[in-house]
C-alpha cells in the first residue's frame, strides 16, 4: 500500500491496525483480520473502507453488528471459526456479496436469508435446527453439512442450486421440496437416518454424484431411471438385495460408521 493511501485511511479515522492489514487491488479494498483474538468487529472503520472482501476467520466474535449491511460493496465475507450464534437481519442488506463462509460457530438457526446475488454458502459445522431462504436466485452451493437439520424450507428459492451437501444431520427422509433443484448435480445426504429413496427424486434430472452411505436404505433400484447418474455411494450392509443393475454408474460400498 502506498503511503499516500495510508495517510488517506488514517484521516478517515481508521485504526492502525486496520490499516496494516489491508490488500489494495484495482477491484476494491480486501481486509484480512484473523487470528487475532477479536471480539468486536471495527465495524465503523470498515464502513468507512467500504471493502470488497472481509476475512474475519479464527477470532473469538459471537455477533455480527447490525449496521454490517452498511458495507455495500461487500462480495466476499468469511466470519468462519468464531462463536457466532445467531445473524442480524441486516445481512440481507448486503446486495452484492456472492461468497459467505459461516462455518464452524454456534448457529442454531438462519430464517429468511435473501442474498439474491450469492453463489456460494458455507454453514457447516454449526448447530444448526432451522433454516429458510427467502430469495436465492443465483446460489450455486450450497454447504448445510454437520448440524442438527431435519427439514429445510423453501427450496423453490435455491433452483439454480448444483451442489448440496447435507451429511451429518438428522433426516429420516429425503427433504420435502427437494425435487424442485432441476439442476442439481451433487447431493451428499450420507450420515442421516434416511431408509428410502422417494420417488421424486426421478425430477433430480441433472443428477451425477449421489452420496447416501450410512443410512439405512434397503432398496436402491429406482435410481436406475436416473439417466445422467454417474457415481454413487451406498452402505451395502443395509441393502436387502444386492443383485441391483445399475448401468453405467460407479457403485461405491462404504462400511457403516461404528
Amino acid at each position: 500500500m502506498s503511503r499516500i493511501l495510508e495517510l488517506e485511511l488514517r484521516m478517515l479515522g481508521v485504526e492502525n491496525k486496520l490499516v496494516q492489514n489491508i490488500l489494495v487491488e484495482d477491484s476494491g479494498y480486501k481486509i484480512f483480520l484473523y487470528r487475532l483474538n477479536l471480539v468486536v468487529i471495527p465495524i465503523t472503520s470498515i464502513i468507512k473502507i467500504n471493502p470488497i472482501a472481509l476475512v474475519l476467520k479464527n477470532n473469538l466474535i459471537s455477533r455480527l453488528p447490525e449496521n454490517i449491511g452498511e458495507v455495500v460493496n461487500l462480495i466476499h465475507l468469511d466470519i468462519s471459526d468464531n462463536k457466532l450464534s445467531e445473524l442480524p437481519a441486516s445481512i440481507n442488506k448486503l446486495e452484492e456479496l456472492k461468497l459467505l463462509d459461516l462455518s464452524n460457530n454456534k448457529l442454531r438457526e438462519v430464517n429468511e436469508l435473501s442474498l439474491n446475488k450469492l453463489v456460494k454458502l458455507d454453514i457447516k459445522h454449526n448447530s444448526l435446527e432451522t433454516i429458510s431462504f427467502k430469495s436465492m436466485n443465483n446460489l450455486i452451493e450450497l454447504d448445510l453439512s454437520d448440524n442438527r437439520l431435519n427439514k429445510i424450507n423453501s427450496f423453490n428459492s435455491l433452483i439454480k442450486c448444483k451442489y448440496l451437501d447435507l451429511s451429518n444431520n438428522k433426516f429420516s427422509e429425503f427433504p420435502s421440496g427437494i425435487d424442485c433443484l432441476v439442476n442439481l448435480e451433487r447431493l451428499d445426504l450420507s450420515n442421516n437416518r434416511i431408509d428410502k429413496i422417494p420417488y421424486f427424486i426421478l425430477k433430480l434430472v441433472n443428477l451425477k454424484f449421489l452420496y447416501i452411505h450410512n443410512n439405512p436404505i434397503k432398496d436402491i433400484s429406482i435410481l436406475n431411471k436416473l439417466n445422467n447418474l454417474e457415481i454413487i455411494e451406498i452402505t451395502e450392509d443395509y441393502l436387502d438385495n444386492l443383485d441391483y443393475d445399475m448401468k453405467n454408474v460407479i457403485v461405491r460400498d462404504v462400511s457403516p460408521r461404528v
